[in-house]
């Protein structure tokens, strides 16, 4: 056979391969994330039973109404976000990425889920890793001193009216439990110099991060206004919750009690407070002089609506916005 007569015969095709299927790390903790809150809220199927207990002598009207100040904060804590990001996009992902937190923090201890996405909603729009941290650290300190400044004014007017002589038995080892584990964290931070070393850069970087925010008094502004705004509408939806059981308190105590379970709740090692957020709310009405069963009822009515209810559309808005490429 001639060389010629090779070369004009069809080429020989490589035999066709199977194709990969690629896992990527965000499909893979997406797995994760759904296998931890469906096991989460499984665990949480005794609390479900209180909780139909008590919404069956519940005045609907008023729940409604709180769960519609529940669904307010999405949006309006949005508008922080995207200040902190100095963003140009319109509300609607990054509302839709405050819905996804919801459903990462089912799952991950002190917000750490919602922190990740954050970070990672920040990176996919040309942000690097480092400054994304920093930048949601510099945001969530912003905004938690609006809030301080809210919750002192209203300490201020609130005076004595808490008994602490009426607080559940237990509720001082759930605080003291809380303040250990912090006090721990402090002391690795500050004792441990390979953890000293890793940890103090990114502390810098978030204060520069703040002075910047400090050169733009309209973003911090607008931060701080978002955070205050969402604290109020989260109090919003306790009061309405207290009142769907005849329940009522002055709104400077229903602020004070909803900072200071959200506060525990936040520094405790389980997924979204899980056990001591609801603690420290009956604690809290208890302690305001709320009936004990009234201060339960109120307190699981307003989990389901804040914490149990939003992970499922948080759920739907995560997988819009993986498809979406924006996370």
């Amino acid at each position: 056979m001639t060389t010629a007569t090779i070369s004009a015969q069809a080429p020989v095709k490589a035999p066709k391969t199977a194709k990969r299927r690629t896992f990527s790390l965000g499909k893979l903790l997406m797995a994760v994330f759904t296998l931890g809150a469906i096991s989460g809220l499984l665990g949480q199927i005794g609390s479900f039973r209180d909780i139909g207990a008590a919404l069956a002598r519940a005045e609907w009207t008023w729940v409604a109404v709180a769960l519609a100040a529940s669904a307010l904060t999405f949006p309006v804590a949005a508008v922080g976000v995207r200040a902190g990001l100095g963003s140009k996009l319109s509300l609607s992902p990054f509302t839709a990425l405050q819905l996804s937190s919801k459903f990462a923090n089912l799952v991950t201890p002190a917000g750490v889920g919602s922190t990740a996405l954050n970070v990672r909603f920040m990176q996919r729009h040309g942000v690097d890793a480092t400054s994304a941290i920093t930048a949601d650290v510099a945001t969530s300190v912003v905004s938690a001193i609006g809030e301080l400044v809210l919750v002192a004014v209203c300490f201020r007017l609130v005076g004595t009216r808490f008994n602490l002589g009426e607080l559940p038995a237990g509720t001082g080892r759930v605080v003291l439990l809380v303040l250990l584990v912090v006090g721990i964290v402090v002391a690795i931070v500050s004792r441990v110099p390979k953890v000293r070393t890793a940890v103090m850069p990114h502390l810098r970087r978030a204060w520069s991060t703040i002075i910047r925010l400090a050169k733009s008094p309209r973003d911090t502004l607008v931060i701080a206004a978002s955070a205050v705004l969402t604290n109020l509408l989260f109090s919003t939806c306790l009061a309405l919750c207290l009142r769907a059981y005849g329940g009522e308190l002055p709104f400077a105590t229903i602020i004070v009690v909803n900072w200071a379970a959200s506060t525990l709740g936040g520094l405790s090692p389980t997924p979204g407070g899980l056990g001591v957020a609801e603690a420290g709310l009956v604690a809290g009405l208890t302690a305001a002089g709320i009936p004990t069963d009234t201060a339960v009822a109120t307190a699981l009515t307003h989990r389901l609506l804040t914490f149990w209810l939003p992970p499922v559309a948080g759920w739907i808005a995560m997988r819009r916005l993986q498809r979406a490429e924006l996370i």
